[in-house]
This record gives structure tokens, sequence and C-alpha cells, in this order.
């Protein structure tokens, strides 16, 4: 029996190193398969501890080992008069502490309460999920903690929490087997009609954010510590869809309609819009804006968060229904709770926040941090979390109300580091996902993307000179970028960036005309067709800038040119909408 087994073997064996030769010859030796992007950082560091015990001095005391962790060191033995509060969460909650100290939670509590010690332990991580926040929570509760802020809910976009390591490295190394990566290969295109539906997928997402905040809230009980859960604030009204418009007539009228403010009749072509396609969020955000043109604030609301609420694609940002799971679990299980969501609505014009509270589709500016501090410290007060109470400090009532929220025009005029982040939020917005990855190769993909769009209307509100500067500083946006984003692939390549250009002054040139900024827009769109003859989109945007104009000639004129640039069937509904 076991000869027999070892002959099977040997045939096996033999067959297989005969085909492996055979495909090397014809399709010549495999290049070898780096890891995806952010992998070790993924799913590799968050299984090691996240900090490590070292001696300075005569003192042992913890400090982070995680590379994009921004976490104070602390001592090995707490002293005896300090209450130890650790944060866990992803980009939002670690700039809490680290994008201007000034508004971190520890020199607000050391404002209120100047007679007790505090030390804050900022344990979020830009990226981080639920997931890993739980596996933090886990380490943490050894330290001594005497609170725990979750603040998390933006980064639930890792389709599995945990994948099998020992699994995936073995068979990275079978893949160096030409013959075994192309029959793999073929088997999982073959099965992509087994790929569970990403609304599905969704529903999953929400059920792991939901078991992870729940783990974390039996090891803050199980081990007695106090825990405050928090809502994460929404950006309303700047925050379209994260992926592309949908093609469809109806809906391009509608927003032509929205454009000229003609609100009536575009309500009527969202109506129709969502009437058939219920599930997509761009009908929805669009009829938010109809609204807010209207001034009819309450269902302008109602519209952004449903439109949010849909947005299930966007797992970049939190959702509603995140937030819900936040207050369900808190209710239950009677922990401390933080609104942060509805004190964002509270504070902004109308209830609906949008970018004077933040600068891109979850990150706040920094002096809103305060907005934090004022919920938190209010829930640990109500809750006397650690013996905390308003007689401490007679100051407890109005020291939130000193805090004064620049404009965006003053925030572009005294503060270069804002704008300097707007410019490359923007930018990212458009190189980082203007590419997409087909039979294993990069396609540019030449479509617009109303996020990016949004943030650079931002950005000619803090400074219009610097949106307009944009286009004379392509040298120095190229090294930004490269150097930031030396691990990606994508960005590692100088000409993909070159094939970009073009797309990103055609943005810029619809924020403009957007704007109703019409020489500029059509001097952008003349730059953009000058760099790349093949790109359509701004002859669209000319045939608008015509329209509105009422130059029907030049409408028609640019449309032809942009049809023989593309097979989009949005040429075609321009066609029919603006010949009428």
């Amino acid at each position: 029996m076991k000869k027999t087994i070892f002959r099977y073997f040997i045939v096996v064996f033999t067959v297989f190193i005969v085909l492996e030769l055979a495909f090397r010859v014809h399709f010549g030796v495999p290049k070898p398969e780096p890891d995806p992007l952010d992998f070790k950082f993924a799913h590799v560091d968050i299984h090691q501890k996240f900090f490590k015990k070292v001696t300075e001095g005569n003192k042992e005391i913890y400090t982070t080992q995680r590379e994009r962790s921004s976490a104070r060191s602390f001592f090995a033995v707490k002293s005896s008069d300090t209450k130890r509060i650790f944060i866990l969460g992803g980009s939002v909650a670690e700039a809490w502490s680290s994008k201007e100290p000034v508004f971190s939670l520890d020199i607000a509590l050391g404002k209120i309460f100047p007679r007790k010690s505090f030390e804050i332990i900022n344990c979020a991580v830009d990226g981080y999920d639920s997931y890993r926040a739980y596996l933090v929570a886990k380490e943490i509760v050894a330290y001594e903690p005497d609170l725990i802020i979750v603040a998390s809910g933006n980064n639930e976009f890792y389709n599995y929490n945990k994948i099998n390591l020992s699994v995936y490295y073995a068979n990275k190394f079978l893949r160096g087997s030409l013959f075994y990566r192309k029959a793999q290969d073929m088997i999982r295109k073959k099965m992509s009609f087994n790929v569970v539906e990403y609304g599905r997928e969704a529903e999953k997402r929400f059920e792991f954010y939901e078991n992870n905040i729940k783990e974390i809230v039996k090891l803050s009980k199980k081990n007695d510590i106090p825990i405050i859960l928090s809502t994460l604030p929404l950006n309303f009204r700047e925050t379209p869809p994260a992926h592309l418009r949908p093609l469809d007539k109806q809906f391009i009228l509608g927003c032509i309609l929205l454009e000229n403010e003609k609100y009536v009749e575009a309500m009527d072509s969202f109506r129709g819009f969502i009437s058939r396609e219920p599930q997509e969020p761009f009908g929805y955000y669009y009829m938010g804006r109809v609204f807010d043109g209207m001034k009819d604030y309450q269902k302008a609301k109602e519209n952004y968060l449903t439109s949010l609420e849909l947005s299930s694609e966007s797992w970049n940002q939190a959702n509603p229904r995140s937030n819900n799971i936040i207050r369900q679990v808190s209710i239950k299980e009677k922990v401390g709770f933080a609104d942060l969501e509805k004190a964002f609505m509270e504070i902004a014009d109308n209830e609906i926040p949008g970018n004077k509270q933040f600068q891109d589709y979850c990150h706040i500016w920094a002096e809103y941090y305060s907005i934090f501090n004022e919920v938190v410290i209010e829930e640990m007060v109500n809750k006397n979390i650690l013996q905390l109470n308003r007689s401490d400090n007679d100051k407890y009532n109005s020291i939130f109300s000193l805090i004064q929220y620049p404009s965006l025009a003053d925030r572009g005029k005294f503060k270069k580091n804002d704008v300097d982040c707007q410019i490359y939020i923007g930018i990212w917005e458009v190189v980082g996902t203007a590419w997409r990855e087909e039979d294993g190769e990069f396609v540019l993909k030449t479509e617009y993307r109303d996020r990016a769009i949004s943030y650079f209307e931002t950005l000619y509100q803090m400074d219009p000179s610097a949106l307009w500067g944009l286009q004379f500083k392509k040298e120095l946006i190229r090294t930004r970028l490269l150097n930031e984003y030396s691990s990606s692939e994508l960005m590692a390549r100088t000409e993909m960036f070159e094939k970009t250009w073009p797309l990103l002054i055609y943005h810029i040139g619809e924020t403009y005309r957007r704007m109703k900024l019409n020489n500029e827009a059509l001097e952008d769109f003349d730059i953009s067709t000058a760099l790349n003859k093949e790109i359509y989109l701004p002859y669209v945007g000319r045939a608008l800038i015509y329209y509105s104009l009422g130059e029907n000639n030049k409408v028609q004129e640019n449309l032809k040119i942009a049809e023989t640039r593309t097979d989009s069937m949005d040429v075609q509904y321009y066609k029919e909408i603006l010949g009428k």
C-alpha cells in the first residue's frame, strides 16, 4: 500500500515538473508577486504586541512598536494619583491628540480639573477598524486603565477580520510555480459568479462591527474597567458617494436642472430616478442638494442621511447604521455613551455638518476636537467616571464656550498646513482612484469623481489662488505623491502619474464650472485636452457651459467631439438633453 502511494506521488510530481517546465518555456519565468499593499500592516503586525517594555534610567516604561502609532510611552507602574485613559479607533481618534495637541483630551481635562492627574494613551491608528481595535483592547486591559474610550467605525473595509497567515504564505510559495499560478487564476476567474454580492457583504460587515464592539465591552466589564462608546461625526453636505455617478439619463437631467437652480424640475427628475433605483445613494445625495437649494433643511438632512446609509461602498467613513449600533450596544450593556454624530449636527448650520467642520469625508478640522472633549467629559461627569463632578471646578460649564472656530477663508489665510492638506486630499481622490486593474493590467478610467470636486470647492473657499495654482505645480505634486505613497505599486510608476495629470486638470476645471466660473473652467478644459487629446470629459464640460450661455451651436460641436473619444452612454444622454 505504501509503495503504491509512493508511486502515485512520484507520477504526480513528475507530471507537475514537466508541466511547469513546459509553461516556463512557453510563457517565461514567473515574476515574483509582492504582498498586497499594506498587507503586513493590516494582517501581520496586528498580531504582535502593541507595546513593548523597555528600561529608561531606573524606570520601566511601555512604548509602542507599531509603525503608524503615535501612542505616548507610559510607566509600567502607574502612579496612585494618576487616572490612565486609553483611546481606541482609527485616524479620526488618532488625530484627537496628535493633530494639534492644544485640543487633546488631557489638556481639556487638565484645565477643568487642575487638581487631578490624567494620562491619555491614544492607541488609535490610521486605518484601524473595529477588529484591530479589539485586538489592542485585549492587550491594554493589562496596563491598569481607569477608562477606555472607543471611537471606531470609519475603516470597516477589510473583507475578512482575520486571515490564516500559514495558508496565505503556503499559497504564496506555491504561486512561485507558473503552472499552479495560472491554474489558480483560471479557477478564480471561472468561479467569479459565486462571489458574494457587495450589498450582502456590507451586511456581514455591519455584523462584524457589532460583534467587535460587543467583544470590547465584554473585555472592559470582565476587567471592571469603565468604557465610553462613541458615535462618529458624519459629513452630510460635502460627501458625495465614493463610487462613480450612475449612467442614467433621468439622473443626468436632474443634475443639469439643479445646476441651473430649477429645483422643482430637478426634484421631479431625481424622484423618478429614485423610484427606479431606490438603493442608489447618488439619487438621495442630489435630492438633498435640491432641498438645500430650496432651504428646506429638514428634508435635505433626511436625504443626506439616507445617502450615507446606502453608501455601503464607502467603508472608509462611518455610517448612520454603525452609529446606531453604538447607541444600541451602549444602552443594552449600560455603558458610557458619547454621541458625537448628534453633537456635530447641533453645532452645524441648519444641523447639516459640512466643510466648515470637515476637511474630507470623515476627518475634522483640529479645532473641532473641542467638541469631542466636551461630549466625552460631559459623559464622564454624568456617569461619575473617574470620580469627576461639577463641583471640582466652577469653570466646567464655560470652558468650552471659549473655543473660536475660524471660517474657511480664515483657515486658508492663517493655516497653510490646512490648505496644503486640502490640496492633496483632492489630488489623491483623483490620482489614487483613476486606475483599475483589469486582467492583470492597470487601466486609466477617465471618469470624474464627485468627491474630488467637492474637496476642490472647499479649497477654493479657503484660498482661491491655491486651486488656480495647482496646474503650475506638477513636479512638486509628483514628488510629494511618490514620496508619500512609495509603498504603493500604483503610485511608484511615474508614467501613471503623467497619464493622470490631464484628468486632474479636468477636475479643477469642472470645479470652476460648477461654481459658475466659466472663464477659468474653459481655460483648464483647454489645458486638459491639449495634454490628452483622447480625453472626452472636458468637451462635455464645455458643452454644459455653452448650454448655460445659450450658445447651442457650440454645445453640439463639443458633444460631437466627445462622442468620437468615448463609447460611454452619458455623452448620448447629454446630446439628447442639451439638444432640446
